[in-house]
């Protein structure tokens, strides 16, 4: 009996990764003035005892004006605020220089009186104040709503219910438990990918004891050389935190490499305290694979030699090989992850020399959870090319499971069977005959479920014959102002055309568009993250956007 195999073919598109500060980051400090004149030092509040939530808006966004009127954050301010156990503070941040007036209803454009009913500071970013706080914080999307804990530690809560803020409170740390201890934060300023040979991290690092520090020895080592200890000296009380320099690694040799920080002595101690570690994998990739180039997941260890993970969360599951009995793959573990723990798989830097037609093929695997409600969407896997390692990223195709589900909801750890997969195929035609070309993919859950792939295959195919494929669908620009542009690769019927934002309510429709390039009026749309999904002859696409 013959099997039908239906190939579906994702277009090259090209689009900016958004993001925001990853939950568990050092909130940044700031010193501004309310719209009524008062000076607001964030760090005094934290190091009074208060949890601090800060909501950033826009005056024209109706997602805002939606959660406005819930008066969720007036409620929380209520109880738990100065005029009630005083345990927390709230900060409304007007994002996009918006003036006063417009801030409280007087002047247009506006959806109305953002201080009505809100009993906590309005601080707007326009002068003398301006807009470093929004650039500070990545806000890329409104509402953005973070939760800043005594600790200074961030986390972002969404557009939470007063019962959702409460529960976001009890889980903030009241003191230390240790009397002595300095964190290892992160690593930056090292890429996941380089073709230098030497490498300089910066260690972050934070008193999460109760105890002053005044000096601290740290060992830093790359893979199993012998170890390199860095000296600090300073004054560094209860949840200050300062970036130090990690030690300059040089020639660097190709392949993957791990460098390791271990903190051996506090205050003249090396014995009596907790000795935090903190790694870091990264691929020196000087020299790339030629393609073909095929991945099986046979190997049991993983990541391998030049693939590398970037998950800026701890204790949140990553991208892994997954043992299925039948099969061997790739699995970003979905189920039940919030939205915006995003996580970075990079694969080894490939050369497309010869190669006239190039694709990216693989089988994918995924449903949703029919368990839980999503806000703005569904479980995204995007697939970016950069060919200045790393530096810029465009993206190549996007998968959602709302596009691409190959199994029923499930409620349950989602585990495919045999016959609940999909090949899939990526034309490359751009980055034909490049010799060094970046593959990244780049993962956004939505609170659902596990997403699979396997049998992933770099070649050069001409195409494909007499196969069903999707139609070609190509959005611009990204970011986008007045009007977003969907052009098609062939003539296809599109029923509808929906834009939706992050909390699912449709804010625009359009029906029965006729031709090849449609113009899309968004110009009313307010500045945010958006979801652009398109039905058309029995397919469902979707795409995320950013309107400017």
């Amino acid at each position: 009996m013959k099997r039908l195999i239906t190939l579906i073919i994702l277009t090259v598109i090209v689009s900016t990764t958004y993001c925001q500060l990853p939950n568990g980051s050092i909130a940044p400090d700031f010193t501004l003035k309310d719209i009524d004149g008062n000076t607001r030092h964030l760090y005094d509040y934290l190091d009074s005892g208060k949890v601090v939530v800060i909501d950033f808006f826009e005056v024209l966004c109706g997602p805002c004006w939606i959660y406005h009127e819930t008066h969720a954050l007036a409620h929380a301010f209520n109880v738990w605020g100065p005029q009630g156990t005083n345990q927390l503070m709230v900060f409304e941040v007007e994002g996009i220089k918006s003036s006063v007036n417009q801030i409280k209803g007087l002047a247009n454009p506006t959806k109305g009186n953002w201080t009505d009913g809100e009993p906590f500071p309005f601080i707007a970013t326009c002068a003398p104040n301006g807009d470093k706080i929004v650039k500070d914080y990545t806000i890329n999307f409104f509402p953005t709503v973070y939760m800043i804990c005594r600790d200074r530690r961030i986390k972002l809560i969404g557009t939470a219910d007063t019962a959702m803020i409460h529960a976001r409170l009890g889980q903030c740390p009241v003191t230390p438990a240790d009397s002595l201890f300095l964190d290892l934060l992160s690593i930056d300023s090292i890429m996941p990918v380089t073709q230098s040979k030497t490498v300089h991290p910066i260690l972050q690092f934070q008193n999460y004891g109760t105890n002053l520090i005044t000096s601290a020895k740290i060992s830093a080592t790359i893979d199993n050389l012998s170890p390199v200890s860095l000296t600090w000296s300073g004054n560094l009380k209860t949840y200050d935190a300062l970036h130090f320099d990690g030690n300059i690694f040089s020639q660097v040799t190709d392949g993957s490499h791990i460098i390791r920080y271990l903190v051996t002595e506090l205050n003249g101690q090396t014995t009596g305290f907790k000795q935090d570690t903190i790694s870091i994998r990264f691929t020196s990739d000087q020299v790339p694979f030629p393609v073909p180039f095929t991945q099986n997941f046979t190997d049991p260890v993983f990541p391998y030699n030049k693939w590398t993970i970037n998950n800026a969360y701890k204790n949140v599951p990553t991208w892994e090989r997954a043992e299925l009995g039948y099969a061997n793959s790739l699995r970003i573990p979905y189920f039940n992850i919030l939205p915006d723990y995003t996580s970075e798989l990079y694969m080894p830097c490939l050369s497309f020399a010869g190669n006239d037609k190039p694709c990216m093929r693989f089988d994918l695997s995924c449903t949703h959870n029919n368990s839980v409600i999503r806000q703005g969407g569904y479980d995204l896997i995007e697939f970016d090319y950069s060919l200045n390692c790393g530096n810029t990223w465009q993206l190549m195709a996007q998968i959602s499971s709302l596009d691409h589900q190959t199994a029923p909801d499930d409620s349950t750890y989602f585990i495919p069977t045999e016959t609940q997969w999909k090949p899939m195929y990526i034309d490359l035609t751009k980055i034909a005959g490049r010799e060094s070309v970046l593959v990244r993919l780049a993962t956004s859950p939505a609170y659902g479920n596990n997403m699979y792939l396997r049998n992933i295959r770099f070649d050069n195919t001409a195409g494909i014959n007499d196969e069903a494929i999707s139609p070609g669908i190509h959005v611009y620009p990204v970011p986008a102002t007045d009007v977003l542009y969907l052009k098609l690769s062939r003539a296809v019927n599109i029923s509808v055309i929906e834009l939706f934002d992050i909390t699912g309510a449709v804010v625009l429709r359009m029906a029965n568009p006729a031709g090849r390039e449609i113009a899309i009026p968004i110009a009313q749309v307010s500045r945010g993250l958006y979801f652009l999904r398109i039905l058309s002859d029995g397919y469902i696409s979707v795409r995320k956007v950013q309107v400017e």
